[in-house]
């Protein structure tokens, strides 16, 4: 039975925030965060703060995705631009969708985030880098309470702290998850998007107009239908429409 969607959230900064802010800020911004997860009752799988961008791997239990992210992103951004006397917008474009099956693709899509750091030359091991969920999911102390480990954790078995190590390991030779992406949008299997394009009102996901438009529709449809049918779970990922800065997501 569905009961969450699960979105990898993509928002690019205007100018490098590592660059140019202290560990203050990146303090502040995960504090901000799990407020939002407290507020909207989301659960946070994986999350990776970078110079110019973040990722987040979001469970929601209720279609409250866009209102929660617009939220987060404007209440950083004034805090943001008070401290450091700073005008004009913090992140650079909008957000699009693009909906992947999460029982095919979510554990591939923890290690990838985790590992954008060491593809950005920003540390030589996921574990030198600070602002991610590779430390707590490899057996560190969790300084965020709001970063739920367990669904990753429970897909190894006999030591899932280690096997989450070797997992990511050699994950640094293994292709993109985003090179199996479809048509643009959609990262699944056959069976999967069928039933996503029955969803919406039985039509072609390419005929919802805009980005947070059939993102929105999907949602409540999967909500509405929830008690219904027998739904594979998805994830949902959020990108800005301009190009990507560092070509690495």
């Amino acid at each position: 039975m569905f009961k969450y969607l699960v979105a990898d959230i993509v928002a690019e900064f205007v100018v490098d925030v590592f660059e140019v802010v202290d560990v203050e800020d990146g303090q502040r911004f995960t504090e901000l965060l799990g407020h939002e997860i407290a507020q909207q009752r989301w659960l946070c799988h994986g999350f990776c703060l970078l110079e110019d961008h973040y990722h987040l791997l979001i469970e929601t239990p209720e279609p409250t995705l866009a209102r929660g992210m617009a939220r987060l992103n404007m209440t950083y951004s004034q805090w943001f631009g008070r401290r450091h006397a700073r005008r004009g917008h913090l992140f650079e474009g909008r957000y699009h969708t693009k909906i992947i099956e999460k029982d095919a693709w979510l554990l591939a899509l923890s290690r990838h985030i985790v590992l954008n750091p060491v593809r950005l030359n920003a540390a030589n091991r996921a574990d030198l880098w600070r602002w991610s969920s590779y430390r707590p999911l490899a057996g560190a102390a969790n300084p965020w309470p709001w970063l739920h480990t367990d669904w990753v954790l429970s897909q190894f078995t006999d030591d899932p702290h280690q096997q989450w190590q070797d997992y990511v390991e050699q994950g640094i030779s293994a292709p993109s998850p985003w090179r199996e992406l479809r048509g643009g949008h959609y990262l699944g299997s056959e069976p999967f998007l069928r039933k996503l394009a029955l969803m919406v009102n039985g039509k072609s996901l390419d005929q919802v107009p805009s980005a947070g438009h059939r993102f929105e529709a999907i949602r409540c449809e999967l909500f509405e239908e929830q008690r219904a049918r027998n739904l594979p779970e998805y994830v949902c990922v959020w990108r800005p429409s301009s190009s990507p800065v560092t070509g690495v997501h």
